[in-house]
């Protein structure tokens, strides 16, 4: 019987979770309250595959939200920060967003509606926009990042509204952070770099300009990267505002 060591899971907070082997296909977790679980494990299973199943049998458990919290913050700052297919998790492939899947009618048309309606609108017609804006976000949710941004960088009127909302401070905050948190998100699961390429040349923007932002994580600058270099057709001025 081989037996795992005790670790800290996360160091920065006062919290042990501690996990030891009791057998071949068990594995044995303690929380801050005494409170034992016995997590089942399949041989076969990776080893982020076994880090879900612990944060489940916790979750399921009733552990603290401060215990749940630490587990959160070990797959954020101690796992790997990027993740080939083959490491992740069972879980974690399966939330990944796809690239390859593109998107759909319906969602375009909440990408739109969200872009112009930010970048055009006043502000009190945002205020009173902000239920239909929250729920298109949600429906597009799914989207991976990058078709989210060839759906703008391929659509004349959208290019044009992008600029706009750039200029927008107010909006531009928090449009900008919800799409760079997806960014990296996405990031972190291996799942941007292998479709740069591609993306790169259907925005028409030479990939070498941004796999450095890529590489070292600078998502709001890969974004007004983006903004700089996609051209623009001739005529599309008279999208402006």
């Amino acid at each position: 019987m081989q037996t795992l060591p005790t670790f800290i899971i996360q160091p920065l907070l006062p919290l042990l979770l501690c996990c030891s082997s009791i057998a071949a296909d068990n594995v044995v977790v303690e929380s801050l309250e005494g409170e034992s679980y016995v997590v089942q494990v399949d041989e076969q299973d990776r080893f982020f595959d076994v880090v879900d199943s612990i944060q489940e049998c916790l979750a399921e458990g009733g552990s603290s939200a401060k215990e749940m919290g630490a587990w959160e913050s070990f797959k954020m700052y101690c796992l790997p920060k990027s993740l080939s297919s083959e490491q992740m998790s069972k879980r974690a492939r399966a939330e990944a967003r796809s690239y390859e899947g593109g998107m759909t009618p319906p969602q375009a048309g909440d990408v739109a509606y969200i872009v112009k309606t930010l970048a055009n609108s006043s502000l009190p017609k945002i205020k009173s926009a902000e239920s239909s804006l929250k729920k298109a976000g949600d429906r597009i949710d799914v989207v991976h990042p990058l078709q989210f941004l060839l759906c703008i960088f391929t659509n004349e009127e959208l290019k044009v509204c992008l600029r706009n909302l750039q200029g927008r401070a107010w909006v531009w905050k928090d449009f900008l952070g919800g799409l760079t948190e997806t960014l990296a998100e996405e990031n972190a699961r291996g799942n941007i770099a292998p479709y740069l390429g591609d993306f790169a040349q259907r925005v028409q923007v030479n990939v070498k300009d941004l796999a450095p932002l890529v590489q070292s994580g600078k998502w709001e600058r890969f974004v007004n990267r983006l903004i700089e270099l996609v051209p623009r057709a001739s005529g599309s001025d008279r999208y402006n505002m």
